[in-house]
């Protein structure tokens, strides 16, 4: 999955797709220079940049052209700021050991270029592919991931709304008192084969830490990598009971913006299976509302 790959064409969709934000911004920007300095009449859309930057809201023009947000002014510009450092890194550095999902503008597109790259090296059909998901406790965060697994992708900075992650446990656990939301650590996101019986479509479980996952072994073949990962996720799954968690790109939930051609909220970015501690019922979980948040509100 190299710069040339399907991650390749990711990478300079979203150079294109923040050009475009960067672009309506800085007009933006200068457009209001233009008008407090008396050089340019007041338009409508001026004059709701001006009444939301003194109410230090996002314009609705910059809304409009960015991505899913529901964060204060001061609060959106570092995020945007530390988005286009982090999609620079990964232009001029190569391709991270861990990627950022929040930070990209459409994540839906990683996540198929993900199992695009997977399809082409293992030549298994794309519509057959799904993934597995091994949250590597002992991982202290991303900085500890000095290599790429030779299998799917890490990725980090994902939150879990109304649940926390025990990494004693390796699996999740009730919030502590006042705690809305908390931090999940590095995932592993595994492509594997729905048609492949001895690896079903629950989640994955890795209870070692994340520097097992990223060794690599020289001179094998794609389609023998991708054997080993998959014995090596057998090896490793858990026979602890698993439930289903929607993940969403704001807190908003279902308020991101009507529905999309598939029928989900807009706000909507896949399901996520993890491990819920042994005695508890999927049904305990979902009236909790748990849920996988991209990003919070501050």
């Amino acid at each position: 999955m190299g710069q040339g790959g399907p991650l390749g064409m990711v990478v300079l969709q979203e150079m294109d797709r923040y050009n475009q934000l960067l672009a309506v911004v800085r007009g933006s920007l200068q457009e209001l220079q233009a008008v407090t300095a008396g050089l340019q009449v007041l338009s409508a859309e001026a004059e709701a940049s001006l009444n939301a930057l003194a109410n230090h809201q996002v314009p609705p023009a910059w809304l409009a052209a960015a991505y899913p947000s529901s964060k204060a002014l001061a609060s959106w510009l570092a995020d945007l700021a530390r988005r286009v450092v982090c999609l620079r890194q990964w232009l001029t550095t190569g391709q991270p050991a861990s990627f950022w999902l929040p930070g990209f503008f459409f994540p839906q597109g990683f996540l198929t270029g993900v199992l695009q790259a997977h399809a082409r090296s293992s030549g298994t059909p794309i519509d057959r592919l799904a993934f597995g998901f091994a949250a590597l406790s002992g991982a202290a965060g991303p900085a500890d991931i000095t290599a790429a697994p030779e299998v799917g992708v890490y990725v980090h900075g994902l939150y879990l709304e109304a649940a926390r992650w025990d990494k004693a446990a390796n699996c999740l656990a009730e919030p502590a008192p006042g705690e809305m939301c908390s931090q999940l650590p590095v995932l592993h996101l595994i492509p594997y084969d729905t048609a492949d019986n001895e690896l079903p479509a629950s989640s994955i479980t890795a209870a070692a830490a994340g520097s097992r996952h990223a060794q690599r072994s020289t001179g094998s073949t794609a389609a023998a990598a991708a054997a080993a990962a998959a014995a090596q996720a057998r090896k490793l799954m858990q026979a602890g009971p698993h439930c289903e968690f929607p993940v969403y790109k704001t807190p908003g939930r279902a308020s991101a913006g009507g529905l999309s051609t598939t029928g989900h909220s807009t706000n909507f970015l896949l399901h996520m299976s993890l491990p819920i501690p042994a005695g508890s019922t999927q049904q305990f979980w979902l009236l909790q509302g748990v849920a996988v948040l991209c990003s919070l509100d501050d």
